[in-house]
């Protein structure tokens, strides 16, 4: 398996192709950090793939691109000339000044390293690097020359350093307590700890917080016991305003304490966008991170005036494709794509919040959560309608998904999957109980062009095909153990689709109709995280990330790849086909560009 794999990621003159044909551009992007340059004039976020660089106000100044995943984990060099950031296990090192990388660690093709949980700058512009192994060492890199140095036989499970450089607040394996980063040595008491959200430095180095046990936040310095000081929020982000001033932030609730006594400066004031993080400048300037929102700037002394940055997007929720029109789904909210970002404008749902688009074959759906609760509503050009009616499940919806073909929207509880012809607007309904599953339950599920025969995958992982008018098992099989499906199609030749994953790698097995054992089994270095059909059947697409991120389409009656995209950024954000099988619409951007979704152009 091997050589099939190494040929998937580095194939041959292929004999289709795809190419872009239109890119659309959304803002609002998701930001994963944040950390000031030490002045205080500039501030490094990381929003998706890429580091924005903005000014206090928030306004962007320059964008650092390479990575094709999530950026976490940001340091900013004393003097201001570098950034580092970790991507899928890579250490990052830009150039502020143009944009360059100047540093990748591991180097490409270093198959040895552990990969990277943090980079963090030393005085010198040096950086602590930190290895995703217990038993790793702590190394100190230099960016300049990519050499490495042994600073410790054993790094800790993670540490942050000072504005300057010169301190770290180390956290290890129950322990936190502060170091000198020229020497790891350790300096004052250690705090001890069971569990660990957040940790925070303040900017001269002196005093540390963590917190992790509800309602509990600990003080340590390098000159007295570690002290605890209580909370009226759970497990908050914390971030020090100067090293007599912690601030807490947890659902948009921010509360100051005072490090000395721990009494509560003030009253506890809220910002409308339920940050749970705040990464603070020396002037109380704080952007909020929330993992319901984009990224925030607010006065810490006015958390009621935050305010969204809307960031370019790398990526979205979902896509849908109806008849030409392409539709995007960010936060819940649809958004009727147009040529430029200006000529884009909202999917009209009154308050009503988008959780999913389902698309395919040039028909799209989505489940809207009305205030009565969820309805589906049918894309008819640029606007929404009603849709068919939502099968009354007892249990919370598991499955909302169109056919390949476009002809049937497959929705189910786990207990009861309801298949629905969408041209009749005629429902048909199958228990997990009458298909004699005992106590197992639906998981994935496919249904065939003329709805007569089921293909699903049980959540104890069984893979049964199911006569749709009798509730027949046709066909039964048990996945391995150890394999986990994740991903299910079928197409109108009976050929199944399965995308799972196994021994931390990611598999696409193809079937013939009938057959319980795969005839192709396709390995990835790294993630499927979508694969459909085209309407005929004659072409598969995948969605992958890893060695190479981008669209793979390959023929399913051989496993041959045909075709694959320019790499494009980050990961999912949902993949369909138009009715032709000529273009595929995926929630992904071109990489290195401003961009959120991609029209490809297929040709066989």
């Amino acid at each position: 398996m091997l050589a099939l794999s190494l040929a998937l990621a580095f194939p041959s003159a292929l004999a289709g192709s795809l190419t872009v044909t239109q890119s659309y551009a959304l803002n609002n992007g998701v930001a994963q950090d944040a950390a000031w340059f030490r002045d205080g004039k500039r501030v490094a976020i990381a929003v998706e793939n890429t580091v924005v660089i903005a000014d206090p106000a928030g306004k962007a100044l320059s964008t650092l691109r390479g990575p094709t995943e999530p950026v976490t984990r940001l340091s900013v060099s004393p003097d201001g000339t570098l950034v580092a950031g970790r991507s899928d296990g890579v250490l990052y090192v830009w150039r502020v000044a143009g944009g360059a990388i100047v540093r990748r660690w591991p180097p490409v093709g270093d198959t040895k390293s552990f990969p990277v949980v943090r980079g963090a700058f030393r005085a010198d512009n040096s950086l602590l690097l930190l290895q995703d192994d217990q038993d790793a060492p702590l190394l100190v890199l230099n960016p300049a020359t990519g050499a490495t140095t042994q600073l410790a036989e054993y790094g800790p499970e993670d540490l942050i350093t000072s504005a300057d450089g010169k301190t770290a607040l180390v956290v290890d394996y129950g322990k936190a307590f502060i170091t000198d980063t020229a020497t790891f040595k350790k300096k004052g008491p250690s705090a001890t700890y069971t569990k660990i959200g957040n940790a925070a430095l303040s900017p001269d180095g002196t005093v540390g917080a963590i917190s992790g046990d509800s309602g509990k936040v600990q003080i340590l310095s390098a000159s007295a016991p570690a002290r605890t000081l209580t909370t009226s929020l759970k497990v908050p982000g914390i971030a020090f305003l100067n090293s007599a001033n912690l601030l807490l932030m947890e659902g948009g609730s921010l509360e100051q304490l005072a490090v000395a006594t721990g009494n509560k400066v003030g009253s506890v004031l809220k910002s409308p966008l339920e940050e749970d993080r705040l990464i603070v400048s020396a002037s109380g300037v704080a952007i909020g991170l929330s993992s319901n929102f984009p990224p925030s700037v607010l006065a810490v002394t006015q958390p009621a005036g935050s305010k969204i940055l809307g960031f370019p997007a790398s990526k979205v929720q979902s896509v849908g494709l109806t008849g030409t029109q392409p539709t995007a789904l960010q936060y819940n909210a649809g958004t009727v794509l147009g040529s430029a970002a200006a000529n884009n404008r909202p999917l009209e749902t009154g308050d009503a919040a988008v959780p999913i688009l389902a698309s395919a074959a040039g028909v799209t759906l989505a489940l809207i959560d009305a205030e009565d609760g969820y309805e589906v509503g049918l894309m008819q050009g640029s606007k929404l309608v009603s849709g068919p009616a939502l099968t009354d499940f007892e249990d919370d919806l598991q499955l909302f998904q169109i056919s390949s073909d476009g002809k049937f929207l497959l929705t189910h509880d786990g207990y009861t999957l309801a298949v629905t012809d969408l041209a009749r607007n005629t429902t048909s309904v199958h228990s997990a109980e009458d298909l004699d599953f005992g106590d197992d339950l639906f998981d994935l599920v496919a249904v065939s062009a003329d709805g007569k025969e089921i293909a699903l995958v049980t959540y104890d992982g069984y893979a049964l095909r199911v006569n749709a008018q009798t509730d027949e098992i046709t066909t039964e099989a048990q996945l391995p153990e150890g394999a986990e499906a994740n991903l299910l199609d079928l197409a109108p030749d009976g050929t199944i689709a399965l995308g799972l994953r196994r021994d931390d790698e990611a598999e696409v097995w193809l079937f013939k109709k009938n057959a319980t054992t795969p005839f192709k089994q396709l390995k990835f270095s790294g993630w499927v995280d979508d694969l459909r059909f085209s309407p005929s059947g004659k072409e598969l697409a995948l969605n992958v990330s890893g060695a190479y991120s981008g669209i793979i389409v390959l023929d399913p009656s051989s496993g041959t790849e045909l075709a694959r995209s320019v790499p494009l950024s980050l990961y999912d954000g949902g993949l369909t086909w138009n009715a032709g099988g000529t273009q595929l619409l995926v929630g992904r951007g071109v990489n290195g560009k401003v961009a959120s979704v991609t029209l490809l152009n297929f040709k066989r």
